[in-house]
C-alpha cells in the first residue's frame, strides 16, 4: 500500500491542489477580465450570446447545403434557406433561456471575473490559501444556482453542475489543508513566530 509520508501529506498534495485550481481560475478570470470591453462587466452577457446562437460555421454550412437547385424559383430558395437559419438560431436561443437577471448586474459580473483572477493568484503563491478557496466555494455556488442547476447534474449534452461541484470539492480540501509549506502563507507564519 502506498503510504504518504509528512513530506508528501504536508507539502506536495496542498501544492498539486492550489496550482490545479490556480491555473483553472486565473484561465478562467483573466478570460473574462480581458475578453470584453469593460474588463469584467459584460461577461455574462457574452456567455449568453454564446449559449443562444448556433456554433461558428453552423449558419453558414446551412445556406452551402441549401444552394439553389433548378426546379425552385430562386425567390424561393432564400426564402427556403433564410427560414432555416432562422429555425436553427431559434432552437439555439430557446435552448439557453433566458439569461438571468442577476447576470445583468455588472458589480456582481465584475465581482465574479476579478475575484476568479484574484483567488486564482492567490492559490498559486499560496497566499490567503483558506479565504481564496473560500472565494472560489462562493463563486461555484453562485454558478450552480445561477447558470448551471437548470442543465441538471451530467445535462443532456454532458454539460452541467457537475464540473462546478467538483470545484468546490477540490477548494473544500484546499480550505481544510491550507496552503501547505511550500506557500506564501507557511513563509508568513514562520516570520510572525520569529518577531
Amino acid at each position: 500500500m502506498f503510504a504518504c509520508d509528512p513530506f508528501c501529506k504536508h507539502t506536495l498534495v496542498p501544492l498539486v491542489l492550489r496550482l490545479g485550481l490556480a491555473v483553472i481560475f486565473i484561465f478562467h478570470g483573466f478570460t473574462k477580465v480581458t475578453s470584453g470591453d469593460e474588463w469584467g462587466a459584460d461577461w455574462g452577457f457574452r456567455l449568453w450570446q454564446k449559449r443562444s446562437s448556433p456554433p461558428a460555421g453552423v449558419v453558414e454550412d446551412l445556406r452551402e447545403a441549401d444552394k439553389p437547385s433548378s426546379g425552385k424559383a430562386e425567390g424561393d430558395e432564400e426564402a427556403s434557406r433564410k427560414g432555416m437559419v432562422a429555425r436553427v438560431q431559434n432552437a439555439y436561443a430557446k435552448e439557453a433561456g433566458q439569461m438571468p437577471d442577476e447576470l445583468n448586474d455588472q458589480i456582481l459580473q465584475l465581482a465574479v471575473a476579478w475575484g476568479e483572477l484574484v483567488c486564482g493568484v492567490a492559490l498559486l503563491l499560496g497566499l490567503l490559501t483558506r479565504v481564496a478557496a473560500l472565494g472560489i466555494i462562493i463563486i461555484q455556488a453562485g454558478a450552480i444556482y445561477l447558470v448551471t442547476y437548470q442543465l441538471g447534474f451530467g445535462g443532456e449534452t454532458g454539460v452541467g453542475w457537475e464540473y462546478n461541484f467538483a470545484i468546490i470539492v477540490m477548494a473544500v480540501a484546499a480550505f481544510l489543508s491550507g496552503g501547505g509549506t511550500l506557500s506564501a502563507d507557511q513563509c508568513l507564519m514562520a516570520k510572525r513566530k520569529e518577531v
